[in-house]
């Protein structure tokens, strides 16, 4: 991977059963990333390469995988309505 592909995409790991996302880090990367849990994470956890987002990076926890594809999470989004 060259600075280029680093700067401009990001990898997003999320769980296989309910598509809401774990981890992520900027560049392409594999289940490497886990150290010596890659085995484990693998079993649990897919992966989703994205062009890189800062809003997605900095707000996890608003996004959520689904049919591999990166969506607003309604179930957050609900807790802010007034």
């Amino acid at each position: 991977m060259n600075i280029l592909e680093f700067e401009k995409t990001m990898t997003v790991f999320f769980s296989k059963s309910t598509g809401k996302i774990k981890a992520l880090c900027q560049g392409v990367q594999g289940f490497n990333f886990f150290g010596d849990e890659a085995g484990d994470m693998e079993m649990i956890l897919d992966r989703l390469v994205i062009d890189y987002n800062a809003k997605v990076m900095a707000n996890m926890d608003f996004y959520v995988v689904k049919e591999g594809k990166l969506e607003v999470n309604a179930s957050v989004l609900k807790q802010f309505q007034i």
